[in-house]
């Protein structure tokens, strides 16, 4: 038998063999990473970029736009909504993986439904190049910063508006399991 040391398969985390990681192994965040990111700054670096493309009259954080009529001057409007986040600690017990999905709701107007449809088609891809791969202001890791998800939402009171909603996420590393930051 061979007296070779034994080296894990890489699909276990270097934490579970620490006698055979070499430090440069290990997982840690990037330097460049704020300590006290939070959801907000990446979800106020969503509506800068967004803003940024000249294509939305406006853009919203958590606004509700169900309610009430959204007055043409708005439109082309992109409503942000966080929907949920989930935290793991999979690879290092002190620093935590936090994952924040969010809806991005695109709402047109056209008088003609193919119109419509292509415009909302034109704006998601906007928001699409926008964001995935973005760091959101060197907070977030760029490879799971996404839309994943989009629906034409046909069905609505208003027509001529074509609503499109868009599904994404966003990651960055928490630095403990206390690093939350104030909650100012």
């Amino acid at each position: 038998m061979n007296d070779a040391l034994y080296f894990a398969p890489s699909y276990f985390s270097p934490y579970y063999f620490t006698s055979l990681a070499s430090i440069s192994d290990t997982t840690q965040p990037p330097s460049d990473t704020p300590l006290e990111y939070r959801d907000r700054d990446a979800f106020n670096a969503i509506c800068k970029l967004l803003e940024s493309t000249g294509e939305f009259a406006s853009v919203n954080l958590g606004t509700v736009i169900d309610k009430g009529s959204i007055s043409i001057d708005r439109l082309p409007l992109a409503a942000i909504q966080p929907q949920e986040w989930l935290e793991s600690d999979d690879s290092d017990p002190t620093l935590l993986l936090r994952q924040v999905v969010f809806d991005i709701i695109v709402v047109c107007r056209a008088e003609s439904p193919e119109v419509a449809i292509d415009t909302a088609g034109r704006l998601s891809s906007i928001v699409q190049n926008s964001l995935n791969g973005s760091s959101l202001n060197g907070g977030c890791l760029p490879a799971l910063t996404m839309i994943r998800h989009g629906k034409l939402h046909r069905k609505t009171s208003r027509y001529p508006e074509q609503r499109t909603i868009l599904r994404g996420e966003f990651s960055y590393f928490v630095q403990s399991i206390d690093g939350h930051g104030n909650i100012d």
